[in-house]
C-alpha cells in the first residue's frame, strides 16, 4: 500500500541550507526496472521524474508526499506509445511531462493528487510532429515547445514555439511565444513557468538555429533576452521563482563542447555576470549547470568537482557539495533537480557504473518531522500512548537540531532507540515496527 506521509506545520520549520545542514537520503527506487530519475519534487515531498518499469519500458511517474517509489500506484502510464517521463509537478501532484503516441511525442498534462490518474495530450499547434512539457505552476498551466506549421516568413524551415497554455487547455488553446528570431522562426523552449504565468528558456536566435540565449516571458508582453553582454555564446533559463528570480547557465565555446558554463541566478532584466554568477565546486573549466530554485532563491544543479560531477545546493552565498552533507555512503550524488520551500531536494546518484536511481534529499529537521508524522502509520500498530510517548522523544530531538545541538540531538534519538528497543523486548510492538523505527532514528544520527 503506497503510505502518505505530511508535514506538520506545527513543527516543520522551512530551513535554508547551510555548511552546518545535514541530509536524510531516501533512494527512490524504481517502478520494477533497474534505473530511475528524480527531477521535480514540489512542497508537500512528491517527486515525478522518470522510471524503467518491469516491462523495460520507461514511464512517468508521481510518488506520494515523502515516500519511495510505489510500481502499483506511482506509474502515471503513456499517451498510448512506450515510454513517457516527468518534468515537473505542482502542489496538486499534476505533472508535466512527455510521451510518445504514434511515432511522435506530445506534452502532457496530468490529474491531480484526488483523481483517477489520467494524462492530458496537450498537442501542437498545427496537429503536427512534436511537443514536449517542462513546467506547470499552481494553477496548471504548462509550458514547453511545440511545433507549428512551416512559414514563408521562416523560409519553409521548421519552426518549434515556446507555449503557454491556460489552466485547463492544450497547446492549440494557448499562446504561442515565439522564439527571438525575427518572425518567430527555429525554435525556442519554455522550461519553467511561475505562478504569475511568467516563461523562462531558451531560444535560437539566428536563421541557422544557434546560439540559443535565456528568455523570460511575461503575459501579454513579448519574449525578452536576457543574454549577458561580454565574452559569452549561449545561454539558457530553466528555472523562476515567484519572486521572479531566475537561474540557469551561461556557456562559452560551441554548445556541445563548451569551454567553460557558468551558473547564474538573477533578478533583474538580464543576466549580469559576474554579479550573478553562483560559483561552481572547483573544477577546472570550470563546469556548472543550474537546474532548479525555491522561494527562498536556493539553487541546486550540477558542477565539476575537478574528478567527477558532483549535486550542488548554493544558498547564502555559497554552493556545497551535496556528496558532503550526507551519511558516508557509496552512492555518488550527480546532480540534484528540484528543491522546495522547506529545503527537500530531488537528485540523481549513481549506485554503481551502470545503475542511477533518483533520490530524495530531506534536510534533518525536516525528516524528523517526517519520522513524527510517520508513527501514526496503520502499518505500525502503535497504540496512542505509544504514539505519544515516541512523539515526544522526538520532538525534542527536532527542537535540539533546529537550535544546532546536533550531541543532544544524538543522545535524544538513541534515547527513542532505546525506548523501541523495549517495547519489543516486553512484546508490545512487532519486528518489523522496531525495525523501521529503528532504522529511520538510526538514519538521522547518521546524517547528523
Amino acid at each position: 500500500m503506497n503510505k502518505v506521509f505530511f508535514l506538520f506545520a506545527s513543527v516543520a520549520v522551512p530551513l535554508t541550507a547551510t555548511a552546518q545542514t545535514r541530509y536524510v537520503l531516501t533512494d527512490l527506487g524504481t517502478l520494477g526496472g533497474t534505473n530511475s530519475s528524480a527531477v521535480a519534487i514540489n512542497n508537500v515531498g512528491q517527486i515525478t521524474g522518470s522510471s524503467a518499469a518491469a516491462s523495460g519500458d520507461t514511464h512517468a511517474y508521481r510518488t506520494a508526499p515523502n515516500s519511495a517509489i510505489q510500481a502499483t500506484t506511482d506509474d502515471l502510464g503513456t499517451l498510448g506509445g512506450t515510454s513517457s517521463s516527468g518534468a515537473h509537478i505542482n502542489d496538486a501532484g499534476q505533472v508535466a511531462g512527455s510521451s510518445s503516441v504514434g511515432a511522435a511525442t506530445h506534452a502532457f498534462r496530468s490529474s491531480g493528487n484526488l483523481q483517477s490518474i489520467a494524462l492530458t495530450d496537450l498537442g501542437t499547434f498545427d496537429g503536427n510532429f512534436n511537443s514536449f512539457g517542462s513546467g506547470i505552476n499552481s494553477t496548471g498551466q504548462v509550458t514547453g515547445q511545440a511545433h507549428v506549421a512551416n512559414t514563408a516568413t521562416c523560409f519553409f524551415i521548421f519552426s518549434n514555439s515556446a507555449f503557454r497554455t491556460t489552466a485547463t487547455s492544450t497547446v492549440s488553446g494557448g499562446e504561442n511565444l515565439g522564439t527571438l528570431v525575427p518572425g518567430n522562426c527555429r525554435s525556442a523552449q519554455g522550461w519553467a513557468i511561475n505562478d504569475s504565468g511568467v516563461v523562462v528558456g531558451d531560444s535560437a536566435t539566428t536563421l541557422s538555429g544557434i546560439p540559443n540565449h535565456a528568455f523570460r516571458s511575461t503575459p501579454g508582453s513579448a519574449m525578452v533576452d536576457l543574454h549577458p553582454a561580454g565574452a559569452y555564446d549561449s545561454s539558457t533559463a530553466v528555472g523562476i521563482n515567484n519572486a521572479g528570480q531566475i537561474v540557469g547557465t551561461v556557456t562559452v565555446g560551441p554548445a556541445f563542447a563548451p569551454t567553460a558554463q557558468y551558473c547564474y541566478r538573477a533578478s533583474g532584466t538580464s543576466i549580469q555576470l559576474p554579479a550573478d554568477s553562483l560559483g561552481n565546486l572547483g573544477g577546472s573549466g570550470p563546469f556548472c549547470n543550474a537546474l532548479g530554485i525555491n522561494q527562498n532563491g536556493d539553487v541546486v544543479g550540477a558542477s565539476f568537482t575537478g574528478t567527477d560531477v558532483h549535486a550542488f545546493i548554493y544558498t547564502n552565498g555559497a554552493m556545497y557539495d551535496l556528496n558532503n552533507l550526507i551519511a558516508p555512503t557509496t552512492i555518488a550524488l550527480t546532480q540534484a533537480s528540484g528543491v522546495n520551500n522547506v529545503g527537500q531536494i530531488s537528485a540523481a546518484g549513481r549506485i554503481n557504473s551502470t545503475t542511477f536511481h533518483g533520490f530524495r534529499l530531506d534536510p534533518v529537521d525536516v525528516a524528523v518531522t517526517i519520522f513524527i508524522a510517520r508513527l501514526s502509520d496503520p502499518s505500525l500498530a502503535l497504540t496512542g500512548g505509544q504514539i505519544s510517548s515516541l512523539t515526544d522523544k522526538l520532538v525534542n530531538s527536532l527542537t535540539s537540531i533546529q537550535q544546532g545541538a546536533y550531541k543532544q540531538a544524538i543522545n535524544q534519538l538513541n534515547a527513542f532507540i532505546n525506548s523501541v528497543q523495549v517495547l519489543l523486548k516486553n512484546g508490545n510492538v512487532s519486528s518489523a515496527t522496531a525495525t523501521t523505527l529503528i532504522g529511520a532514528a538510526n538514519a538521522v544520527i547518521a546524517a547528523l
